[in-house]
């Protein structure tokens, strides 16, 4: 590839980056979590969510509010979806700000290897086209190691430091998840930055007070617990947790971010092993996920995903990419892993964590799993966003997601509930403009499709649910 400028090395970057997570995005055959669905119906009536409630942080539901009510509209039919398309975007510019700073006097080709290497993990695919809270705090952490790498002690101008401040500080306002990420960025670049790694707590510090300010604003909240440095008084706690948890956490990390280390220790053993920077990032990510099963009333994987992310940042920033055989090896490995994302097969998660598995498909709040449920939905807005919506009420599990699904993605269409469908007298809903959808209890995976229309997913359901054991899933899009 020939020597870009700055500029052109930024553009070929953010166009790479949309090509793979905007397919990704249409793509993806998880389906949506019940917290994902949450927040796509909160963006539309709550400004600040169920921060009230909860006492979760209010800027993440305060921007998502803000957007659908004010650029989502340019979106037209698609508006719908385009929180998703708008937290791609987000990504795509951190990752063009963080990677040529990394990169600043190599190639325009291994800065799109960097950046390749980066978007092909499964963690970035998984967070960058869901709608979680991690699709907001992973930039941001993309965004403050960028102002590291960007900031010179030779550089009189202080705005990469502020900057610095500015994203530590909103990273730690959108998820307080992010504060050991960002230590450890701290930690690790602390030989870079020097004196101004304080501008990291300084951040942190800002943020909390931000996030403490806003919801004393917002009005009483929630004593609800999800876990902090409390949980680890206990020593019957501390010792259960340490025995019970640890195991499945260490196991999550090493799919996702150990295998890629372990062959880059392999591949570069003299510029990994003795680099102090890479051996802070390594060894401090798998210490803040081992923290995490500790502090965590509950066992949710996101948790952990900013430590891992920092780290994977980090090193992919850090370590020299000119070797072929490292940059395939990585791509392949991340491939590999992230190939269950977009496929149908009932088993297809068998070697991906549990700790990851459970919360994402197993659970009976994930609606849609097998389905390229956004591509489907974006075609159906392209065609008719006011469709009549059919939910099938017998046998159902946990139907009420897909109820608030429709409501949030397909506002003003009629919804109809019955064991069976029927064309309204007047045809206002007729095969010819009703999407079905069916999610039924069953007795195995060999249970037969509804037929006269596209295939069934099964998905077995384990956590969160109203019966455990088989769901068919099947959807119908009207006939044309």
């Amino acid at each position: 590839m020939t020597a870009l400028g700055r500029g052109g090395r930024t553009a070929a970057i953010s166009a790479v980056c949309f090509l793979i997570l905007a397919v990704a995005f249409f793509a993806r055959t998880t389906g949506i979590h019940i917290d994902e669905s949450n927040y796509l119906k909160l963006a539309l009536v709550a400004p600040y969510g169920d921060s009230a409630s909860t006492g979760k942080p209010f800027l993440f539901y305060l921007s998502n509010y803000f957007f659908m009510h004010s650029i989502g509209f340019a979106f037209g039919p698609l508006r719908p979806i385009s929180l998703h398309l708008a937290y791609i975007g987000f990504f795509l510019v951190s990752l063009a700000w963080a990677v040529p700073a990394a990169a600043r006097n190599q190639s325009s080709s291994e800065s799109l290897a960097r950046a390749i290497v980066l978007l092909a993990s499964p963690l970035v695919l998984l967070n960058a086209t869901s709608l979680m809270m991690e699709s907001a705090a992973l930039p941001l952490l993309t965004f403050t190691l960028g102002c590291i790498l960007r900031d010179s002690p030779d550089d009189p101008d202080s705005a990469p430091r502020l900057l610095l401040a500015v994203a530590s500080a909103l990273a730690t306002a959108v998820k307080s998840t992010t504060i050991p990420a960002l230590l450890l960025l701290a930690l690790a670049f602390r030989g870079r930055l020097k004196s101004r790694a304080h501008f990291i707590p300084i951040g942190i510090a800002a943020g909390l007070a931000l996030n403490y300010l806003g919801l004393r604003g917002i009005g009483p909240n929630g004593n609800f617990v999800y876990g902090g440095p409390a949980e680890v008084f206990s020593t019957t706690v501390l010792m259960d947790r340490s025995l019970s948890r640890a195991g499945s956490y260490v196991g999550t990390w090493f799919f996702f971010a150990g295998i890629g280390f372990a062959i880059a220790a392999a591949l570069r053993p003299s510029e990994a092993l003795k680099n102090r920077e890479f051996l802070i990032l390594t060894l401090g990510s798998l210490a803040g996920v081992f923290l995490f099963q500790l502090v965590s009333v509950f066992q949710f994987a996101r948790y952990c995903y900013p430590v891992m992310w920092a780290a994977l940042l980090g090193v992919w920033l850090l370590i020299e990419l000119e070797n072929r055989a490292l940059v395939g090896l990585l791509i392949a490995l991340q491939l590999v892993q992230a190939v269950p994302l977009f496929t149908h097969s009932i088993d297809r998660f068998r070697l991906w964590p549990p700790l990851v598995t459970g919360e994402l498909v197993e659970s009976g709040g994930t609606i849609f799993t097998g389905f390229p449920i956004y591509g489907m939905t974006a075609w159906q807005l392209v065609r008719d966003n006011r469709p009549c919506v059919w939910i099938n009420s017998e046998h159902g599990e946990k139907n009420e997601v897909l109820d608030q699904f429709v409501r949030s993605t397909f506002p003003g269409a009629t919804i109809l509930r019955s064991s069976i469908f029927e064309i309204a007298r007047d045809r206002s809903c007729s095969l010819s403009n009703t999407v079905r959808f069916w999610r039924e209890h069953v007795d195995g995976p060999d249970a037969p499709c509804i037929t006269g229309c596209r295939r069934c997913e099964f998905q077995r359901v384990d956590y969160f649910a109203v019966m455990r054991g088989w769901v068919r899933n099947q959807t119908c899009w009207p006939r044309r």
